[in-house]
């Protein structure tokens, strides 16, 4: 009996969008800011990375960390959707994205990508991910970085399709924030 097989076309579009999901799936699980003092939920970044006349300022991490708001406001300039997580901060929206720009984004936005640390349950998520993936036939997936979390995807996986068919197989296992499809880092 063979197994499904993915266009290899789409192996590299969602490898290249798992290695993306990194980001995404620390910053879920790294920044949730506080409600203000009326109760609204903080808005993270605004695209540009700063705060505009009709938008509030960033608050908890986001605040605190330009960097992080800079490289979603890259990727944003560089044509990419956006669409706001649960914790208030814009992230690439995946089912939007052009895969073609997702890649350019990516080369373009490299220098400005931020390494944040995992927390503990973000980190056994991402093991728990990586395990899925290597029981549906990804059997080379890399584990995640101790600190970060990030899998590291090299090219050799962006071109599997056995990857890309386990990571359709294995969305729902990964981090907080990435089983919706959201990426951006």
């Amino acid at each position: 009996m063979s197994s499904p097989r993915v266009r290899s076309a789409s192996a590299p579009v969602l490898l290249s969008l798992a290695s993306l999901m990194s980001v995404v799936l620390l910053v879920s699980g790294c920044s949730g800011g506080e409600p203000d003092a009326g109760g609204a939920a903080p808005s993270g970044a605004t695209g540009t990375g700063t705060p505009t006349a009709t938008s509030p300022a960033p608050t908890g991490k986001d605040a605190a960390d330009p960097k992080l708001a800079a490289f979603f406001a890259c990727l944003k300039d560089q044509g990419l959707p956006m669409k706001d997580t649960p914790s208030g901060i814009q992230v690439v929206d995946p089912a939007k994205a052009d895969p073609a720009k997702v890649r350019a984004a990516e080369t373009a936005c490299a220098a400005k990508r931020v390494q944040p640390q995992a927390d503990a349950a973000t980190l056994a998520k991402a093991k728990e991910f990586t395990a899925c993936m290597r029981a549906n036939g990804a059997r080379d997936f890399p584990d995640p970085d101790p600190v970060t979390g990030d899998s590291g995807v090299d090219a050799g996986l962006k071109t599997d399709p056995k990857a890309a068919a386990a990571l359709l197989k294995c969305a729902e296992k990964a981090p907080a924030g990435s089983s919706s499809g959201v990426v951006g880092g």
